[in-house]
């Protein structure tokens, strides 16, 4: 799979900027469709969550750390609240997960999405990546239905990782096209097992699937096949006879979508890697204003607002020289943030999240002074931007010559140069190293 870096150039930008209200977070059934970042959960899921903890300690099950709140919340809610049946699927997912991730592209793989069972083209006005499924190119006598779960182990996992964004993004469109295929050649079992492995093993991603091309005589068969299905998922189904799905554009730009369904966009002959045709998302000139600004969003960034998402640094440390071109009225005391000018400075260590970005590990890892710090050691222990600045700082007092001389030193051996207003902020009376460090500290409460 893609790296991260790459993973960030195929999600548009404004995904980035695109932050759902609380109650955008269920569907108009009440049903949770987003479950990361600073979600908000109501009452009645937390009460659940933590029944649902208490219930597996007394079962003897040990939730690894991957089951987090928001994991947790996602089987619960696909299992209707109940407990059992929850702990059961959830030690259950725990094998999958054990005996098929990560997920490797082998040739049969790679073959496999070139031919275009299913494939990804565009995405809708949320920025929900669009997943087409080809079933009528399923030939029962000789599918490999093996190969076809593996691929779409890799291909889903692709989807989880590189085109979603934690707390905003976090589901999925499928169109489904049976190319009015009979009852007689309408491939049942392994339609059965593929949604079956689908609500199993990747809860709450299914937004809405529209099932185009439909026969007659499917309605027969899928009331036989709901009793294999959840509830939720079932609610997400729409059957249409046609091939164009009307009701998918009242929430899907058509240059989204293929001409052969009803867009604008040229049908595509090459299926693998994903395809984004236009840059053009929003339905309507009024969904533009559901973005916040880039400047909101590097503001979110500097304080640590975004610790539970995965940051877009371009917009988030932009270049000091866009900065000063786009927002010649910006403060200019937030420019100084350390964070932010670590990052600028360091490109290359631009991760996915403010977590990994180093709230612990960077300012060391620039300055490679080895120096390690106890945040209670430090005022304003609460706070990252301090402990950034006092590991930033620590130290240098006590090693001889000019600070700024130091500064550069330790800097320049990487390829970079701290910049004069920077030098200024780390020595100024708020945050300099007079009053961070431990041994003046210790003076001080004497």
């Amino acid at each position: 799979m893609m790296n991260t870096e790459e993973s960030i150039r195929i999600i548009p930008s404004e995904a980035f900027l695109f932050f759902p209200r609380d109650e955008e977070a269920k569907n108009s059934n009440g049903v949770r469709l987003l479950f990361e970042g600073n979600i908000k959960f109501d009452e009645y899921e937390m009460k659940m969550i933590k029944e649902f903890r208490a219930y597996s300690r007394k079962a003897e099950v040990i939730l690894q750390p991957t089951w987090t709140d928001s994991a947790i919340l996602r089987f619960l809610q696909a299992n209707s609240f109940k407990l059992e049946k929850t702990l059961n699927a959830v030690k259950e997912h725990s094998n999958w997960r054990t005996s098929r991730l990560p997920p490797k592209l082998t040739q049969p793989i790679q073959e496999f999405l070139e031919k275009g069972y299913l494939y990804v083209h565009g995405r809708d006005h949320k920025f929900r990546p669009i997943i087409i499924f080809n079933v009528h190119m399923i030939e029962v006598k000789t599918f490999d239905i093996e190969l076809m779960i593996d691929t779409l182990t890799y291909f889903l996992e692709y989807i989880v990782n590189q085109l979603l964004l934690p707390g905003q993004v976090e589901n999925w469109i499928i169109l489904l096209d049976l190319k009015n295929m009979g009852l007689a050649t309408l491939p049942l079992n392994p339609l059965k097992k593929l949604l079956g492995y689908l609500q199993h093993n990747y809860r709450g991603r299914l937004h809405s699937m529209y099932i185009v091309n439909t026969p007659t005589t499917i309605y027969i068969p899928f009331q036989m096949a709901k009793k294999f299905l959840e509830e939720s998922t079932v609610n997400k189904i729409q059957f249409i006879k046609k091939q164009i799905p009307e009701p998918m554009f009242l929430h899907v730009n058509k240059e989204q979508v293929e001409e052969k369904y009803g867009g604008t966009a040229k049908n595509i002959e090459k299926y693998w890697p994903p395809v984004f045709p236009s840059k053009k998302y929003f339905v309507s000139e009024e969904e533009q204003k559901q973005l916040i600004s880039r400047e909101s969003y590097m503001y979110l960034f500097e304080n640590g607002r975004l610790s539970k998402y995965k940051v877009n640094m371009e917009l988030a440390c932009p270049p000091l020289e866009t900065i000063n071109s786009e927002y010649p009225n910006r403060d200019s005391t937030s420019a100084t943030n350390p964070v932010y000018v670590l990052s600028t400075h360091r490109a290359d260590l631009a991760r996915p999240s403010l977590k990994e970005f180093g709230k612990n590990d960077l300012v060391n890892e620039v300055l490679g002074d080895g120096q390690t710090t106890k945040r209670d050691q430090y005022p304003n222990k609460n706070t990252h931007l301090t402990r950034m600045v006092t590991r930033y700082t620590t130290g240098l007092e006590t090693e001889g010559g000019d600070f700024k001389d130091l500064m550069n030193e330790r800097l320049q051996t990487r390829g970079h140069e701290i910049p004069k207003f920077t030098y200024e902020f780390l020595v100024s009376p708020k945050f300099g190293p007079k009053n961070l460090s431990p041994k003046n500290k210790e003076k001080k409460a004497k």
